[in-house]
């Protein structure tokens, strides 16, 4: 009974314990899935931001702390700096110490980060040894069920392991519950970032629906957009309609009013007639030199043949006046002070054809008078002007000529008794020129005179007709049919280099004779290719006669000057006749001698004479132009006046050497002139050069006697010094005057300007006559703007047909019409790079000849700005350069508008040239053959008809092509040359990809429609061609290096900033180290940059879009940094970026050589895949810490190398341009 109940008990305790055990264990079991869902989830969804929340805020701490030890390191430094400038070893502590807070704070973020990242790996460990007890206890539980009768002791053991469970799991509980505000934020933040899409997406469809609305607007907009369109097509033809007629009346009235001047008949005179006549010539012109020629006759005692003076001559009171006092001729001469007159013995009232020739140097004048019929001189006098002054001062908005009689309100000075004349006058010429009668500004009660037989000098010289240099002479065919055989014989004398002499055909077909760069060139298609003859000799623009025989017959010509240079060729294809018009054109000075010739049916710039001109203007073009006189004489004193003009501060101007000692010296020393005697500084004057006058033309007259220098400027100032007795030397036959060139030392610079009007000892010298070298005898050309031409003489242009029968430009290099080109093989230089090749040479050019001109590409955003072109260039353009490039790709000439919606550009790219324009509409783009990177001059011709486009090259036809889109091109100035401004860059990249904004080399002679630019423009950036150096160090080809540090540490941290232009595509720019090491190379045109802490080596490469980029000839920028293990490579702004392996050391250990530049032959060091010596200039901007100031220019180079050591080729402050 006892033992039933005990065992009842039993089964009921155990049945009781069991039950408990096994709720127990099902409690275990949910709350180990329930942790471990909670452990998942949370792990999935909250790693990260628990992460985030963890390392950014101790991160954040750290970074605090850095910075506020970094700002007290900073407030350290700057009072160390305030209280004392020489404290350098304070101001060194703050820096060591700021960059130890700094090391430190980056060692404690590295610390703190990987203790976060321990954190997260026990965390996990833990978790992954509490699941397999978790899978045992559960899998127990299951035998357990299976295994009902298993004795209590097996419970309690179960029970025992569940609890041991179960505290294990109470401190990952705890840990969770630590984490739980982490992993609420982090929901918040999600929930922050789902309500920020949906504004955004409401805001995206909102923007949607405002798309639509726009969508339905833009038929009406764009119909309207078309309307306005048309209405400015409408406007746009309209005025180029007006333009065009505009154009078209200037030049009738151009041709008329020389149609009139060239009318050969005198004028006849009553009392009470008056004529007035305009004078082309510039008021400077006549400034030191004048010279008046009149034919007149007369039966009265007194008259007034001619005043010319300014208008209120009581006041301005200079001015030149011929009379006739009791039947003999008068001369009257004022310079603003006192008149002198002289009146010559011979009566001329007995009403014969005379001339009288007034001519006037300096203040010296001489009238003299012929015999009737005749040039001999019946008699003369000269008379000198008192006082110091010796220029006349007119003034274009105010001179007046009268000839035969001054109106009756003008204000004529007290001197001239004159006003009005009875007789008849013929053939006035003004320093030359003739000035027509019937071409007057004001003609009171004047008629024609009876006509004057010609003399045998001017029958002979009227036998040929001369130019300006701006015009032309247009005949007619007749029965002349040169369309199968051409037969041509005519005669000229120039001094101009250049121009056009001869032109007949019509549209594609034409003959053209030229003379380029002193040599005649023949052209002649006659509709399927272009032919091209040039003389074998040159210089046939030196003043003289020659004569030139062309003969054509169909194909075959040939080209024939002076009987003895001759030269034959055959035009391309197979046509054989040439279309003409019915007319031909004759431009420059030649005198044609075909017989028969025909009456010109229209002429401009034409004089009916080949009178040999003295040159009396000239320009010095570059430091090496000179000129000189030889064998003067003097005899008492020396006596030398000029006019000059320049833009230069200073330089030397001319010399007077006598026995190889210079007596004379004039020099401009900043914007001072300054007159030396004997190279003393105690003999000289001293005077200052008016800031408002610069860029004009000044007077300057100097007198050396026995022992007194003087001089006179300007007619407003005027010293006297005494000086050293030179009466060894004041008598002499071989006086020497010089021009733009001194043998001194102390010469500040060689003159670059215009010298014009030479007086020496009274007589006026012409250029013709001296030696020069670089020196243009066609006038001033200063600035590249033409600005008087007092030879007659000029580069021909292109004849410009009232009619517009003659479309054909410069000569040949046009072809008329809008006909495909014909195709014509270009010879290429034998100095042409290859193509991909480096675009300067290994081995510089240095200083060249020809080198006139403006060099472009030394500094950023070098140009030429030109708010006022000297031509419209809308629809219709003709761009002309000359230019020689020492880089491979850069902007020539562009122009656009303000809404960049149209553009027109010529540029380089690989050497080729490209001539592009686009509108909204269309764009087309057409280049070159061949490239110029051969170190030689080429000119280039882009032009634009409506929509097509052509391109030549040294005058032959390159690339022609069409579009379909407009013919309006919205182009507004500035027109930009050589480069463009930084605001113009964006647009430019992106319409001409690759094509850098500044042009590296020469321009120059650049011409907008065959116009030269009148206004000179904004210079930024440019230097003269003439200058051959930049700053920077050179390495020559022959080969050679520098040491910059011999005991160089690169360490943890390392920066160098350079920049080169490279002439080679593989070379050693950077190394140090021998086991651990630091390079940096060029190979193939790629970058390659390479470190070795001491566990493999590490490169970062730059490679550019084409091998030979590096090389293009412009500079480029190359940024090296190194810090722990990350290296840094920057090329132009483009970089590349490596992490270095985790298991090497953060520092390169070196204590070597830095090596620039290559490295030498007997030294083997690792890291270098070439050993070729760098060839080509290098500027180094900046080592370690030492950075450059953005705002200053990388002129030179901002590091001191002073210490820096040179081997082999090496220069270390001149780099070479060409």
């Amino acid at each position: 009974m006892i033992s039933t109940k005990t065992d009842t008990r039993r089964r009921m305790r155990r049945d009781l314990e069991k039950g408990k055990f096994n709720q127990k264990v099902r409690e275990l079991e949910e709350e180990a899935y329930r942790i471990q869902g909670i452990y998942d989830a949370t792990k999935l969804q909250a790693s990260s931001a628990v992460d985030a929340a963890n390392i950014y805020k101790d991160v954040l701490d750290t970074l605090n702390q850095a910075k506020n030890f970094t700002q007290q390191a900073q407030i350290s430094s700057a009072l160390a700096r305030k209280v004392g400038k020489g404290k350098k070893e304070k101001a060194k502590e703050s820096r060591q110490k700021s960059e130890q807070i700094q090391q430190q704070a980056s060692e404690l973020e590295d610390s703190t980060a990987n203790e976060l990242k321990q954190r997260q790996a026990g965390l996990q460990q833990r978790v992954d040894a509490l699941l397999p007890q978790l899978e045992k206890t559960v899998h127990e539980y299951n035998q357990l069920n299976l295994s009902k009768d298993d004795n209590l002791a097996e419970l309690d053991k179960i029970s025992e392991q569940s609890d041991t469970a179960h505290n294990s799991l109470l401190p990952l509980n705890d840990t969770f519950s630590q984490l739980k505000p982490a992993i609420v934020d982090a929901d918040i933040r999600v929930k922050q970032l789902i309500d920020s899409n949906v504004d955004l997406s409401q805001s995206t469809e909102s923007a949607k629906d405002q798309i639509k609305e726009v969508e339905k607007e833009i038929p009406e907009s764009k119909k309207a957009w078309e309307e306005v369109k048309l209405r400015l097509d409408n406007t746009s033809s309209l005025v180029e309609e007006c333009r065009s007629k505009l154009a078209l009346l200037k030049e009738k009235i151009a041709v008329a009013r020389d149609k009139a001047n060239r009318i050969k008949l005198g004028a006849h005179f009553e009392k009470g007639s008056v004529l007035e006549l305009p004078v082309a010539q510039h008021s400077d012109d006549f400034g030191a030199y004048t010279q008046i020629r009149l034919f007149f006759r007369t039966r009265e005692d007194n008259g007034i043949l001619l005043y010319f003076g300014n208008d209120n001559a009581r006041i301005a009171g200079e001015f030149i006046a011929i009379e006739l006092e009791n039947g003999r001729p008068k001369l009257t001469l004022n310079f603003g002070r006192d008149a002198v007159s002289a009146v010559l013995e011979v009566p001329v009232n007995d009403f014969h054809w005379r001339e009288v020739i007034v001519e006037r140097v300096g203040k010296r004048a001489t009238i003299r008078v012929t015999k009737p019929r005749s040039d001999e001189f019946a008699d003369e006098q000269t008379i000198i002007a008192p006082g110091a002054k010796s220029v006349l001062n007119f003034f274009d908005d105010s001179r007046r000529l009268f000839v035969g009689g001054v109106p009756a309100g003008f204000k004529i000075p007290s001197s001239i008794h004159q006003h009005s004349f009875v007789g008849d006058l013929d053939k006035l010429r003004l320093n030359g020129e003739l000035i027509g009668f019937w071409n007057s500004e004001k003609a009171v009660h004047i008629s024609g005179a009876e006509m004057r037989t010609l003399l045998d000098e001017e029958r002979n010289a009227e036998s040929g007709v001369s130019f300006n240099g701006k015009g032309y002479m247009q005949l007619g065919v007749g029965s002349w049919n040169p369309r199968k055989k051409t037969a041509i014989m005519l005669s000229f004398f120039t001094y101009s280099p250049d121009g056009l002499l001869f032109f007949v055909g019509f549209e594609r077909d034409q003959l053209v004779l030229e003379l380029i760069d002193g040599r005649i060139s023949l052209s002649f298609d006659l509709g399927s290719g272009l032919a091209k003859l040039l003389s074998n000799e040159g210089n046939y623009n030196d003043g003289k006669w020659h004569n030139v025989h062309i003969n054509r017959v169909e194909r075959q010509a040939k080209l024939e000057i002076d009987g003895k240079d001759v030269t034959e060729g055959e035009s391309p294809g197979s046509l054989f006749e040439m279309s003409v018009s019915d007319s031909f054109y004759v431009v420059d000075c030649p005198e044609i001698l075909r017989p028969g010739s025909h009456k010109a049916k229209a002429t401009k710039g034409v004089q009916s004479s080949c009178l040999n001109k003295e040159v009396r203007v000239v320009s010095l073009i570059s430091e090496r132009s000179h000129a000189q006189f030889t064998g003067l004489n003097v005899d008492k004193q020396i006596e030398l006046s000029l006019r000059f003009r320049t833009t230069q501060p200073s330089a030397h101007l001319a010399t007077v050497m006598i026995a190889d000692e210079e007596v004379v010296k004039i020099d401009i020393e900043s914007a001072f002139l300054v007159v030396r005697s004997n190279g003393e500084d105690s003999e000289l004057i001293k005077a200052e050069l008016s800031t408002r006058m610069a860029g004009h033309w000044h007077y300057v007259s100097v007198v050396r006697n026995k022992n007194t220098l003087k001089m006179h400027l300007d007619d407003v100032f005027s010293e006297e010094v005494k000086a050293g007795d030179v009466s060894d030397v004041i008598n002499s036959n071989d006086v020497v005057l010089i021009f733009g060139h001194s043998s001194s030392s102390e010469t500040p610079g060689n003159f670059i300007g215009c010298i014009g009007d030479v007086i020496y000892n009274g007589k006026l010298l012409s250029f013709a006559e001296s030696t020069f070298n670089e020196v243009k005898l066609t006038g001033c050309t200063i600035g590249g703007v033409p600005i008087t031409s007092t030879t007659g003489e000029g580069k021909g242009h292109s004849p410009d047909d009232p009619e517009s029968a003659f479309k054909a430009g410069n000569g040949a290099s046009t072809a008329a019409g809008t006909g495909l080109l014909p195709s014509t093989s270009v010879s290429a230089s034998s100095n042409v790079r290859p193509e991909g090749s480096c675009a300067l040479p290994e081995v510089s050019h240095g200083e060249r000849e020809d080198s006139h001109g403006i060099r472009f590409g030394l500094a950023a955003g070098s140009r030429l700005e030109f708010d006022r072109p000297p031509d419209s260039f809308d629809r219709n353009i003709v761009f002309s350069v000359q230019l020689r490039a020492t880089a491979a790709n850069g902007i020539i000439m562009f122009v656009t508008n303000e809404k960049h919606s149209d553009y027109m550009a010529l540029y380089m790219q690989d050497g080729k040239i490209f001539f592009s324009f686009g509108s909204g509409t269309a764009q087309l783009t057409i280049q070159g053959k061949q490239s110029l990177l051969d170190d030689e001059w080429h000119s280039v011709r882009a032009e634009r008809e409506g929509t097509v486009a052509a391109l030549f090259i040294d005058g032959r036809p390159e690339a022609e092509n069409q579009t379909e889109g407009t013919e309006l091109i919205d182009a507004q100035p500035p027109l930009y040359i050589g480069g463009l401004p930084t605001d113009l860059v964006p647009f430019a990249s992106r319409i001409l990809p690759g094509v850098k904004s500044e042009f590296g080399g020469c321009l120059r002679d650049f011409k907008l429609n065959d116009k030269k630019f009148d206004d000179t423009g904004r210079e930024l950036g440019t230097v003269s061609c003439a200058q051959y150096t930049e700053n920077g160090i050179y390495f020559a080809k022959d080969g050679g290096y520098a040491i910059i540090n011999p005991q160089f540490v690169v360490g943890q941290s390392f920066s160098f900033e350079l920049e080169i232009k490279p002439r080679t595509k593989n070379a050693v720019l950077l190394s140090v180290g021998k086991l651990e090491f630091l390079t940096l190379q060029i190979l193939n045109g790629t970058v390659k940059f390479s470190v070795d802490n001491g566990a493999g080596v590490e490169s970062v490469i730059f490679e550019p879009t084409a091998d030979n980029l590096i090389c293009d000839g412009h500079w480029h920028q190359i940024k090296l940094y190194k810090k722990k293990n990350l290296i840094t490579l920057n090329v132009d702004g483009k970089s590349n970026l490596k992490i270095m392996k985790k298991k090497s050391a953060t520092d390169a250990s070196t204590k070597d050589p830095l090596y620039l530049g290559g490295v030498p032959k007997d030294i083997k060091l690792k890291g270098l895949d070439t050993v070729e010596p760098y060839i080509g200039c290098v500027r180094i901007l900046s080592i370690g810490k030492k950075t450059r100031k953005r705002s200053s220019p990388p002129t030179s180079t901002s590091v001191d190398l002073s210490e820096m050591t040179l081997f082999g080729s090496v220069e270390r402050n001149s780099c070479p341009l060409n």
